[in-house]
């Protein structure tokens, strides 16, 4: 698969693009052009692994974190209809049930469903880092060079930033900068190495929900308690999830009966 997308990106890669200005699939390789030409260190095997971590790293936990928020809001009837209300803003008034960039940007009470998601169930369960320095936190001392390892699972119940830390709750994000979480919330890590493709991901995240949201509603049938999730390099749902979906009826005016 590598080498067939390592012919597929020279191809183009090779293309100037001169007939195709506007078209936006080639906006990232025209990006990535630009870019090589600000940086002449930024070679075609750099271009090649981005545009590869870009399209195929967040495959599994963008999964997960779907999965995830589609079994919360199975199981809050009320948050999922809020969510609904928010996407029929946008859909209600198109001709047609297509979202552009800017449609998807609008879905705040969407984006804050995920967040909420993904800091109960991370898709990623921590990361590792390396003291640059020799530190001293809370009297527990690091010698430079020292890995650490920053659960999430652990992070994201901090009580101080998330009172009843078990309850799902979407609220907590909703007009808040995720600067403000001060490292209580990063699913996408922090720093200068977090998640190249964290937007990205949250892009098609909103996408697929919103478009379920707008032709379906669903809930969660049986036990909260019988959700499980096993924890390795990632995360994987490993109980059945439940869900019983209804279409929504739609008019010839795109509304609901």
């Amino acid at each position: 698969p590598y080498d067939r997308m390592r012919k597929l990106f020279r191809r183009i890669s090779a293309d100037d693009f001169t007939s195709n200005e506007n078209d936006k699939p080639y906006y990232l390789m025209k990006q990535m052009k630009q870019l090589s030409k600000i940086d002449s260190q930024f070679s075609d095997e750099h271009k090649l692994y981005d545009f590869s971590v870009l399209l195929s790293a967040g495959y599994e936990t963008s999964s997960f974190a779907i999965i995830t928020a589609l079994y919360y809001l199975g199981n809050n009837e009320e948050i999922q209809e809020k969510a609904r209300n928010e996407v029929n803003m946008i859909l209600n008034d198109k001709e047609n049930d297509i979202m552009d960039y800017e449609d998807i940007l609008k879905l705040k009470y969407l984006e804050c469903i995920l967040n909420e998601s993904m800091r109960l169930q991370p898709p990623i369960p921590g990361f590792g880092y390396e003291a640059e320095t020799d530190i001293s936190i809370d009297g527990y001392k690091f010698s430079k060079g020292t890995q650490i390892l920053f659960p999430l699972h652990v992070i994201h119940m901090n009580e101080e930033y998330f009172p009843n830390p078990s309850a799902f709750n979407p609220d907590r994000f909703f007009n808040q900068n995720l600067c403000e979480f001060d490292g209580a919330f990063m699913p996408f890590g922090k720093g200068s190495r977090t998640c190249i493709g964290s937007r990205l991901a949250m892009i098609v995240m909103k996408h697929i929900l919103a478009k379920i949201l707008y032709y379906y509603s669903w809930r969660h049938e049986g036990n909260k308690d019988d959700f499980r999730v096993e924890v390795t390099i990632g995360a994987t749902v490993k109980s059945p999830v439940n869900l019983t979906f209804l279409r929504l009826p739609k008019n010839k005016n795109n509304d609901y009966k």
